[in-house]
C-alpha cells in the first residue's frame, strides 16, 4: 500500500496482523481520514486526551490532522481504510446529509449480529484493491459508503474510554520528541518540559504510549534515520548525528536490532525501490 504524508490519490485499505511485541515508531498525523477497525484481538488507540481500549468489532474514525498512536495488547488483526472526504461526495455534494459531522472523531462497536456483513464489505474492498482495474476506484468508493452507513446503523456502544488528565501533556511531549529528535533528550529534560516529576512522567508516558520514554526516543530517531538514508547520500556517521545519536556505533547497533540489517545494507536494499517509485510517479505511470 502506498500512502503519502501530504495527501492520497484514492482510497487505500490495509489489513495487518500485529502482536504485543510490535512497537509503532512514533505517533503520527496525516492529511486524510483513517477508519481503524479491530477484526480480532485487543489494542489501545490514543489520540489527544482519549485512550480507546479496543476489542474485536470496535472501530474509530480519525479525522485529518489528529495525532494518534496504537499499541497492541495481544495478537491482533486490524484493518485500516484511508480516504479523503471527497470520496464521500459526488460533484462536491456529500452522498449523505451531515456526513461531515458524522465522521468527526467517533468510535463504536459493531453489533455481533451484523459483524460478518461489515467484514464482508471490507473483504470486498481488499479484493478490489488487489484487482486495481478500471472499475476498482468507483467500486471501492461505493463500498466505503456502504461501510460507513453500516457503522452508523449498527453502532451499539463505544469502546472503553479512559480520560487522562495528563493526556494532553504526554501527547505534547510525543510531538515535542518528533520535532526535536536531533536534540539532546532525556528524562530530566522531558519531565521538566511536561511540568511533571521524572518518576510520575515516566509512568504516565509508558501508560500512554505503551513503551518507555527512552525506547520511544530511539525508535523515533531510527525512523527519521531510515528516511534520511533513502532520501540523501549522507554518510552513515552524518545520518547518525543528524538524528540525535552521539555515538555512530550505538546508532548502528540500534538500527540493526530494529531493521535486522546495517544502515548501509538497508540503503542498498531499499533506495532502488524508492527511485523506481519516484520515476513512476513522475512519468504518471
Amino acid at each position: 500500500m502506498r500512502t503519502s504524508d501530504e495527501m492520497i490519490d484514492r482510497i487505500y485499505i490495509s489489513q495487518i496482523s500485529r502482536n504485543a511485541d510490535y512497537k509503532m515508531p512514533a505517533a503520527h498525523v496525516h492529511a486524510y481520514y483513517e477508519l481503524y477497525y479491530v477484526r480480532s484481538g485487543e489494542v489501545s488507540l490514543f489520540s489527544g486526551r482519549k485512550v480507546l481500549n479496543m476489542k474485536t468489532g470496535d472501530y474509530a474514525v480519525i479525522p485529518p490532522g489528529t495525532s494518534h498512536y496504537a499499541f497492541y495488547k495481544n495478537n491482533c488483526v486490524r484493518l485500516n481504510i484511508y480516504f479523503n472526504f471527497s470520496d464521500l461526495c459526488d460533484d462536491g455534494i456529500p452522498f449523505y446529509t451531515d456526513i461531515r459531522e458524522s465522521i468527526g472523531f467517533f468510535s463504536g462497536t459493531v453489533s455481533t449480529a451484523y459483524r460478518d456483513e461489515l467484514t464482508g464489505i471490507f473483504d470486498r474492498m481488499i479484493k478490489e484493491g488487489r484487482l486495481n482495474d478500471r472499475y476498482s476506484v468507483m467500486l471501492t468508493k461505493l463500498l466505503l459508503r456502504e461501510a460507513v452507513l453500516y457503522l452508523m446503523r449498527y453502532f451499539t456502544s463505544s469502546p472503553g474510554t479512559e480520560e487522562d488528565e495528563d493526556g494532553d501533556v504526554i501527547t505534547d511531549i510525543v510531538n515535542y520528541i518528533n520535532e526535536n529528535y536531533s536534540m539532546p533528550l532525556d528524562l530530566n529534560i522531558l519531565s521538566k518540559q511536561a511540568g511533571l516529576s521524572p518518576s510520575y512522567f515516566s509512568k504516565k508516558f509508558k501508560a500512554k504510549t505503551g513503551m518507555g520514554m527512552k525506547e520511544y526516543i530511539v525508535l523515533t530517531r531510527l525512523r527519521k534515520a531510515s528516511a534520511e538514508l533513502l532520501s540523501t547520500d549522507h554518510k552513515i556517521s552524518d545520518v547518525s548525528a543528524n538524528c540525535g545519536f552521539s555515538d555512530p556505533n550505538y546508532f548502528k547497533d540500534c538500527f540493526r536490532k530494529v531493521y535486522e540489517m546495517s544502515p548501509r545494507d538497508y540503503r542498498k536494499a531499499h533506495v532502488s525501490d524508492v527511485k523506481l517509485m519516484e520515476s513512476l510517479e513522475n512519468t504518471g505511470e
